[in-house]
Protein backbone atom coordinates (compact mmCIF):
# COMPACT_ATOMS: atom_id res chain seq x y z
CA UNK A 1 0.00 0.00 0.00
CA UNK A 2 1.17 3.76 -0.80
CA UNK A 3 0.01 6.23 1.47
CA UNK A 4 0.10 10.03 1.66
CA UNK A 5 -0.23 12.61 4.35
CA UNK A 6 -1.60 16.00 4.19
CA UNK A 7 -2.27 17.83 7.09
CA UNK A 8 -3.24 21.02 5.62
CA UNK A 9 -5.30 20.41 2.61
CA UNK A 10 -7.31 23.16 0.38
CA UNK A 11 -9.75 23.71 -2.35
CA UNK A 12 -8.17 25.60 -4.92
CA UNK A 13 -9.65 27.99 -6.93
CA UNK A 14 -7.85 29.14 -10.21
CA UNK A 15 -8.98 32.21 -12.25
CA UNK A 16 -7.85 32.92 -15.56
CA UNK A 17 -7.87 36.67 -16.40
CA UNK A 18 -6.14 39.03 -19.70
CA UNK A 19 -4.20 41.23 -17.28
CA UNK A 20 -4.13 41.34 -13.37
CA UNK A 21 -4.10 44.79 -10.99
CA UNK A 22 -3.69 45.76 -7.85
CA UNK A 23 -6.34 49.03 -6.63
CA UNK A 24 -8.72 47.95 -9.38
CA UNK A 25 -11.48 46.04 -10.61
CA UNK A 26 -9.88 42.96 -12.25
CA UNK A 27 -12.45 40.43 -14.61
CA UNK A 28 -11.90 36.51 -14.56
CA UNK A 29 -12.24 34.85 -18.23
CA UNK A 30 -12.54 31.89 -16.70
CA UNK A 31 -12.46 29.92 -13.66
CA UNK A 32 -12.55 26.60 -11.95
CA UNK A 33 -11.98 24.18 -8.54
CA UNK A 34 -10.15 21.28 -7.62
CA UNK A 35 -9.59 19.71 -4.74
CA UNK A 36 -5.50 20.73 -3.57
CA UNK A 37 -3.57 19.87 -0.99
CA UNK A 38 -0.42 18.31 -1.80
CA UNK A 39 -0.53 14.62 -0.63
CA UNK A 40 -4.07 14.81 -2.20
CA UNK A 41 -3.04 15.69 -5.67
CA UNK A 42 0.00 13.18 -5.20
CA UNK A 43 -1.95 10.35 -4.13
CA UNK A 44 -4.20 10.76 -7.20
CA UNK A 45 -1.29 10.72 -9.68
CA UNK A 46 0.02 7.58 -7.84
CA UNK A 47 -3.37 5.70 -7.90
CA UNK A 48 -3.48 6.86 -11.69
CA UNK A 49 0.03 5.26 -12.80
CA UNK A 50 -0.21 2.36 -10.45
CA UNK A 51 -3.68 1.48 -11.50
CA UNK A 52 -4.74 -1.59 -9.86
CA UNK A 53 -1.33 -2.79 -8.94
CA UNK A 54 -1.19 -0.87 -5.47
CA UNK A 55 -3.36 -0.13 -3.35
CA UNK A 56 -2.80 4.22 -2.32
CA UNK A 57 -4.59 5.35 0.39
CA UNK A 58 -5.11 9.22 1.44
CA UNK A 59 -4.98 10.59 5.27
CA UNK A 60 -4.56 13.87 7.07
CA UNK A 61 -7.31 16.14 8.14
CA UNK A 62 -10.16 17.42 6.56
CA UNK A 63 -12.28 20.14 7.81
CA UNK A 64 -15.70 18.42 8.57
CA UNK A 65 -18.16 21.42 7.03
CA UNK A 66 -17.10 20.91 3.30
CA UNK A 67 -15.39 16.73 3.34
CA UNK A 68 -17.50 15.94 1.01
CA UNK A 69 -15.93 17.15 -2.28
CA UNK A 70 -12.39 16.13 -0.96
CA UNK A 71 -14.11 12.21 -0.12
CA UNK A 72 -15.87 12.40 -3.71
CA UNK A 73 -12.31 13.13 -5.80
CA UNK A 74 -10.24 10.70 -3.39
CA UNK A 75 -12.90 7.74 -4.59
CA UNK A 76 -13.38 8.93 -8.18
CA UNK A 77 -9.92 8.78 -8.74
CA UNK A 78 -9.37 5.55 -6.76
CA UNK A 79 -7.33 6.70 -3.25
CA UNK A 80 -9.22 4.87 -0.28
CA UNK A 81 -10.38 7.88 2.09
CA UNK A 82 -8.50 7.82 5.52
CA UNK A 83 -8.52 11.44 6.14
CA UNK A 84 -9.81 12.33 10.17
CA UNK A 85 -12.16 15.12 9.84
CA UNK A 86 -12.05 17.85 12.51
CA UNK A 87 -14.38 20.47 13.08
CA UNK A 88 -14.62 23.62 10.56
CA UNK A 89 -14.23 23.95 6.93
CA UNK A 90 -11.20 22.97 4.84
CA UNK A 91 -8.83 26.25 3.67
CA UNK A 92 -9.46 27.95 0.24
CA UNK A 93 -6.99 29.23 -1.62
CA UNK A 94 -6.89 31.19 -4.73
CA UNK A 95 -4.90 31.50 -7.28
CA UNK A 96 -4.99 34.28 -10.68
CA UNK A 97 -3.38 33.26 -14.04
CA UNK A 98 -2.64 36.42 -16.10
CA UNK A 99 -2.76 36.52 -19.72
CA UNK A 100 1.45 36.52 -19.74
CA UNK A 101 0.85 33.19 -17.28
CA UNK A 102 2.49 35.37 -13.76
CA UNK A 103 0.86 33.60 -10.99
CA UNK A 104 -1.18 35.77 -7.91
CA UNK A 105 -1.61 33.43 -4.92
CA UNK A 106 -3.70 34.10 -1.72
CA UNK A 107 -3.83 31.34 0.71
CA UNK A 108 -6.09 31.02 3.76
CA UNK A 109 -4.57 29.95 6.95
CA UNK A 110 -6.22 26.20 7.43
CA UNK A 111 -7.83 24.69 10.54
CA UNK A 112 -6.14 24.59 14.01
CA UNK A 113 -5.20 21.07 14.83
CA UNK A 114 -5.54 19.63 18.57
CA UNK A 115 -3.31 17.87 20.37
CA UNK A 116 -6.00 14.62 20.26
CA UNK A 117 -6.23 15.22 16.64
CA UNK A 118 -2.77 15.05 15.88
CA UNK A 119 -2.75 11.68 18.06
CA UNK A 120 -5.29 10.06 16.51
CA UNK A 121 -3.32 10.86 13.08
CA UNK A 122 -0.46 9.23 14.30
CA UNK A 123 -2.19 6.23 16.15
CA UNK A 124 -4.02 5.50 12.50
CA UNK A 125 -0.67 5.54 10.26
CA UNK A 126 0.84 2.92 13.41
CA UNK A 127 -2.52 0.82 12.62
CA UNK A 128 -1.52 0.49 8.61
CA UNK A 129 0.22 -2.34 7.81
CA UNK A 130 2.21 -3.58 4.40
CA UNK A 131 3.17 -0.05 3.52
CA UNK A 132 5.74 0.29 0.40
CA UNK A 133 5.86 4.05 0.04
CA UNK A 134 4.81 6.70 2.66
CA UNK A 135 4.61 10.27 1.34
CA UNK A 136 4.62 13.25 4.01
CA UNK A 137 2.81 16.45 2.21
CA UNK A 138 2.69 19.88 2.74
CA UNK A 139 2.77 22.50 4.87
CA UNK A 140 1.78 21.77 8.80
CA UNK A 141 -1.53 22.65 9.76
CA UNK A 142 -1.77 25.55 12.66
CA UNK A 143 -1.00 24.32 16.16
CA UNK A 144 1.09 21.28 14.86
CA UNK A 145 4.36 21.31 16.49
CA UNK A 146 7.94 21.75 14.48
CA UNK A 147 8.22 18.27 14.85
CA UNK A 148 5.44 16.51 13.56
CA UNK A 149 6.77 15.32 10.71
CA UNK A 150 9.80 13.82 12.49
CA UNK A 151 6.80 12.03 14.54
CA UNK A 152 5.13 10.63 11.62
CA UNK A 153 8.69 9.27 10.27
CA UNK A 154 8.88 7.57 13.92
CA UNK A 155 5.79 5.93 13.61
CA UNK A 156 6.50 4.51 9.96
CA UNK A 157 9.89 3.53 11.07
CA UNK A 158 8.40 1.56 13.90
CA UNK A 159 5.43 0.58 12.40
CA UNK A 160 6.70 0.08 8.57
CA UNK A 161 10.09 -0.60 8.66
CA UNK A 162 10.18 -1.31 4.77
CA UNK A 163 8.74 1.74 3.93
CA UNK A 164 10.10 4.16 1.78
CA UNK A 165 9.42 7.62 3.10
CA UNK A 166 9.50 10.78 1.07
CA UNK A 167 9.30 13.97 2.15
CA UNK A 168 7.63 17.00 0.37
CA UNK A 169 7.83 20.21 2.66
CA UNK A 170 9.55 23.52 3.16
CA UNK A 171 10.47 25.75 5.19
CA UNK A 172 10.45 25.03 9.56
CA UNK A 173 8.93 21.68 8.99
CA UNK A 174 11.79 20.87 6.55
CA UNK A 175 14.94 22.06 8.79
CA UNK A 176 13.03 20.62 11.74
CA UNK A 177 13.21 16.69 10.30
CA UNK A 178 16.83 17.25 8.95
CA UNK A 179 17.76 17.98 12.12
CA UNK A 180 16.07 15.06 13.86
CA UNK A 181 16.86 11.45 14.60
CA UNK A 182 14.18 10.46 12.07
CA UNK A 183 14.86 11.11 8.76
CA UNK A 184 13.29 10.64 5.39
CA UNK A 185 14.49 8.27 2.46
CA UNK A 186 13.43 10.95 -0.07
CA UNK A 187 13.24 15.16 -0.34
CA UNK A 188 11.87 17.18 -3.17
CA UNK A 189 12.67 20.74 -2.35
CA UNK A 190 12.83 22.94 -5.72
CA UNK A 191 15.04 25.51 -6.18
CA UNK A 192 13.60 28.14 -4.26
CA UNK A 193 13.05 26.14 -1.38
CA UNK A 194 16.84 24.60 -1.50
CA UNK A 195 18.02 28.57 -1.19
CA UNK A 196 15.68 29.14 1.65
CA UNK A 197 16.34 25.98 3.57
CA UNK A 198 20.28 27.09 3.10
CA UNK A 199 19.24 30.62 4.12
CA UNK A 200 20.06 32.08 0.59
CA UNK A 201 18.51 33.32 -2.68
CA UNK A 202 16.91 30.95 -5.34
CA UNK A 203 20.01 29.02 -6.49
CA UNK A 204 19.32 28.65 -10.15
CA UNK A 205 22.56 27.32 -12.09
CA UNK A 206 23.59 23.54 -12.09
CA UNK A 207 26.76 24.08 -9.94
CA UNK A 208 25.65 26.14 -7.37
CA UNK A 209 22.93 23.53 -6.79
CA UNK A 210 25.28 20.65 -7.09
CA UNK A 211 27.53 22.25 -4.49
CA UNK A 212 24.41 23.08 -2.71
CA UNK A 213 23.61 19.11 -2.05
CA UNK A 214 27.51 18.46 -1.19
CA UNK A 215 26.24 20.29 2.36
CA UNK A 216 26.46 18.33 5.61
CA UNK A 217 22.53 19.01 6.44
CA UNK A 218 22.04 16.39 3.48
CA UNK A 219 24.51 13.51 4.20
CA UNK A 220 22.43 11.21 5.56
CA UNK A 221 19.54 11.46 3.25
CA UNK A 222 19.82 8.56 0.59
CA UNK A 223 17.88 10.51 -1.94
CA UNK A 224 17.69 14.45 -2.83
CA UNK A 225 15.60 15.37 -5.80
CA UNK A 226 15.85 19.61 -6.61
CA UNK A 227 13.28 19.84 -9.08
CA UNK A 228 14.13 22.93 -11.35
CA UNK A 229 10.95 23.81 -13.37
CA UNK A 230 11.72 23.80 -17.37
CA UNK A 231 15.48 23.07 -16.32
CA UNK A 232 15.15 19.79 -14.93
CA UNK A 233 16.67 18.96 -11.92
CA UNK A 234 19.55 17.58 -9.93
CA UNK A 235 19.93 14.87 -7.89
CA UNK A 236 21.81 13.28 -5.34
CA UNK A 237 21.72 9.41 -4.60
CA UNK A 238 23.31 7.62 -1.56
CA UNK A 239 25.00 8.45 1.49
CA UNK A 240 28.21 6.98 1.94
CA UNK A 241 29.66 7.40 -1.77
CA UNK A 242 26.99 9.37 -3.70
CA UNK A 243 26.32 9.88 -6.66
CA UNK A 244 25.33 12.80 -8.65
CA UNK A 245 22.90 13.30 -11.30
CA UNK A 246 21.83 16.20 -14.04
CA UNK A 247 18.30 15.45 -15.21
CA UNK A 248 17.61 17.63 -18.38
CA UNK A 249 13.67 17.22 -20.00
CA UNK A 250 12.53 18.37 -23.52
CA UNK A 251 10.41 21.17 -24.03
CA UNK A 252 6.87 20.94 -23.64
CA UNK A 253 3.32 22.84 -24.73
CA UNK A 254 3.17 23.32 -20.42
CA UNK A 255 -0.87 24.19 -20.18
CA UNK A 256 -0.35 24.50 -16.57
CA UNK A 257 2.56 23.31 -14.48
CA UNK A 258 0.93 24.07 -10.75
CA UNK A 259 0.89 20.63 -9.04
CA UNK A 260 3.50 19.33 -11.20
CA UNK A 261 5.61 18.63 -8.35
CA UNK A 262 3.21 16.83 -6.60
CA UNK A 263 2.65 14.73 -9.35
CA UNK A 264 6.40 14.60 -9.18
CA UNK A 265 6.08 12.85 -5.66
CA UNK A 266 3.02 10.49 -6.75
CA UNK A 267 5.42 9.49 -9.72
CA UNK A 268 7.80 8.74 -7.23
CA UNK A 269 5.67 6.86 -4.96
CA UNK A 270 4.37 4.39 -8.19
CA UNK A 271 8.15 3.83 -8.88
CA UNK A 272 8.90 2.23 -5.36
CA UNK A 273 5.62 0.17 -5.34
CA UNK A 274 7.05 -1.15 -8.40
CA UNK A 275 10.76 -2.07 -6.94
CA UNK A 276 12.36 0.24 -9.51
CA UNK A 277 15.96 1.30 -9.02
CA UNK A 278 17.08 4.68 -7.68
CA UNK A 279 17.76 6.20 -10.86
CA UNK A 280 14.59 5.08 -12.42
CA UNK A 281 12.78 6.20 -9.24
CA UNK A 282 13.78 9.56 -10.15
CA UNK A 283 13.07 9.38 -13.97
CA UNK A 284 9.39 8.77 -13.21
CA UNK A 285 9.14 11.47 -10.73
CA UNK A 286 10.02 13.93 -13.54
CA UNK A 287 8.21 12.14 -16.34
CA UNK A 288 5.26 12.39 -13.70
CA UNK A 289 5.62 16.10 -13.31
CA UNK A 290 6.03 16.47 -17.05
CA UNK A 291 2.75 14.62 -17.66
CA UNK A 292 1.04 16.96 -15.38
CA UNK A 293 2.55 20.07 -16.78
CA UNK A 294 0.64 19.50 -20.27
CA UNK A 295 -2.87 18.89 -18.64
CA UNK A 296 -5.25 21.85 -17.98
CA UNK A 297 -6.32 20.01 -14.64
CA UNK A 298 -3.89 20.49 -11.57
CA UNK A 299 -2.35 17.06 -9.86
CA UNK A 300 -3.40 15.10 -12.64
CA UNK A 301 -1.96 13.44 -15.72
CA UNK A 302 -2.47 10.79 -18.62
CA UNK A 303 -1.01 7.59 -17.97
CA UNK A 304 -0.19 7.80 -21.69
CA UNK A 305 1.48 10.60 -21.59
CA UNK A 306 3.80 9.34 -18.62
CA UNK A 307 4.67 6.26 -20.33
CA UNK A 308 5.49 8.20 -23.80
CA UNK A 309 7.88 10.57 -22.06
CA UNK A 310 9.57 7.72 -19.96
CA UNK A 311 10.08 5.53 -22.82
CA UNK A 312 11.47 8.20 -25.05
CA UNK A 313 15.20 9.13 -23.60
CA UNK A 314 15.49 12.71 -25.57
CA UNK A 315 12.37 13.58 -23.41
CA UNK A 316 14.40 12.57 -19.97
CA UNK A 317 18.02 12.76 -19.97
CA UNK A 318 19.67 11.46 -16.63
CA UNK A 319 23.98 11.98 -16.65
CA UNK A 320 26.10 11.22 -13.87
CA UNK A 321 28.23 14.68 -12.77
CA UNK A 322 29.90 15.96 -10.12
CA UNK A 323 29.37 17.95 -7.30
CA UNK A 324 32.13 20.37 -5.76
CA UNK A 325 31.75 21.52 -2.49
CA UNK A 326 31.28 25.57 -2.18
CA UNK A 327 34.67 26.10 -0.55
CA UNK A 328 36.31 24.47 -3.85
CA UNK A 329 34.70 26.30 -6.17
Amino acid sequence: MLLTITTNPSIDVVYQTKSFELGVTNREISHYQVIGGKGINAGRVAAILSGEKEVVAATGFVGADNSTGITQDLREHGVIDKMIQVPGKTRFCYTIIDGEGQKTELNEVGQAISIQEANQLLKQISSLSNLSGVSINGSLAPNLPEDFYSQVIRVVRENNPQAKVVLDTSGVALKSVLKGEYLPDYIKPNNEELGELLGTNVIEEDNAVLSALTNPIFKNIPNVLVSMGAQGGIAKIGVKNPRYYKITISAQPAINTEGSGDATVGGILSALARGESSVDIIRSGMGAGMANAVEAKTGFVQRSNFDRFLKNDQDIKIQTVKAMPASAL
